[in-house]
């Protein structure tokens, strides 16, 4: 654990981490959980799971949370739970209360806060007595039981519409046969306007554990920093994932016949003599498409197949029109291999 890494995380977490200091805590500790906790969660995406957190809506009224914000909680009063067929007294809890006109002022920046890094930890987050968000049992805090509490409003719907745009997450498709090469992490840009009027770069936060059975697509969630509320909800935009190259075999574009239900190319076997192959193509970029199956690099493939084929009955056209002849002609390529 380096001074480096701690004052990074000092200032990332600027809102809350002077305060954990001043309660007594050890920023180290907290670095050094995270990374462990992150690389388990990566550990778990990777092999399709989620995590779910569990969080109570109060804080304990002995912690760094009363202690650094008194403001944002009441006085008087202490959490629980009326009588009922559980209890005859109810329950008392003790956990403080909030003062929800203060937070409404703040513009629920506290619970912001709270969420955000809940959510920097789990993918999907429980709140223990989420009720208490719409009304809640007050008890007087001099009270030993629940019995004379009485009901109070909380925010409401209201607490949830309001949210800090200064992280937004952005969600994209990844074609199958590029799903393997998409990593937690790597860098990925979000280009918005054609052409391109703005980019905002962030990275890979969490990869989606299923495929889409109707695209054959996987999902994967980009966080980007947005302190200047730029983007807003509902924007789309192209989503660029960096993942390493890797070494593919590749035919240019136009050598590809794509029937709407198979793909095609022409071998070239001399003599005037050509052989349709069907193939399977993977990702394509700079005029060239990925081969996944069908040719072996050396392959000769002729480029002036240069139309689309959607029946059966074109595609024999198309065969036949590419029959032995004296005079037949076509420009082959080689099938190469190249990143």
């Amino acid at each position: 654990m380096t001074g480096e890494e701690i004052d990074r995380f000092r200032e990332r977490e600027a809102y809350w981490a002077s305060d954990w200091e001043a309660f007594g805590g050890d920023l180290a500790d907290q670095v050094r959980f995270e990374r462990e906790w992150s690389a388990l969660r990566r550990y778990a995406s990777e092999r399709g799971v989620r995590l779910i957190g569990d969080v109570p809506i109060y804080v304990s009224d002995e912690g760094a949370d009363l202690g650094g914000w008194p403001e944002l909680f009441a006085r008087g009063e202490v959490a629980g739970a009326p009588p009922d067929a559980l209890s005859a007294s109810g329950q008392r809890w003790g956990n403080p209360l909030y003062d929800w006109p203060v937070h409404r002022a703040t513009g629920y920046r506290w619970w912001s806060e709270r969420f955000r890094r809940v959510f920097e930890l789990v993918d999907l987050c429980r709140v223990d007595h989420f009720r208490g968000f719409v009304s809640y049992w007050a008890i007087p805090a001099r009270n030993t039981t629940a019995k004379k509490g009485r009901w109070r409003p909380g925010p409401g719907a209201e607490l949830f519409q309001i949210v800090d745009l200064a992280t937004v997450w952005v969600v994209g498709d990844v074609h199958e046969q590029d799903v393997s090469r998409v990593r937690l992490g790597q860098r990925a840009q979000l280009l918005l306007g054609m052409p391109v009027r703005e980019a905002f770069r962030g990275s890979v936060d969490f990869i989606f554990p299923a495929l889409d059975p109707d695209t054959r697509t996987l999902r994967a969630r980009v966080q980007l920093p947005n302190a200047d509320l730029r983007l807003r909800p509902g924007m789309s935009g192209a989503l660029v994932i960096d993942v390493p190259g890797e070494d593919a075999l590749t035919v240019p574009a136009e050598a590809v016949v794509d029937t709407g239900e198979q793909q095609y190319v022409f071998l070239a076997r001399g003599g005037g003599r050509f052989e349709p192959r069907t193939v399977r193509v993977g990702a394509s970029a700079d005029g060239r498409v990925q081969v996944l199956e069908g040719l072996e690099e050396g392959d000769s493939v002729v480029t002036t197949a240069n139309f689309l084929v959607d029946s059966e009955s074109r595609m024999r056209g198309a065969l036949e029109a590419f029959a032995p002849r004296p005079d037949a002609s076509g420009a082959a390529h080689a099938a190469s291999g190249q990143p």
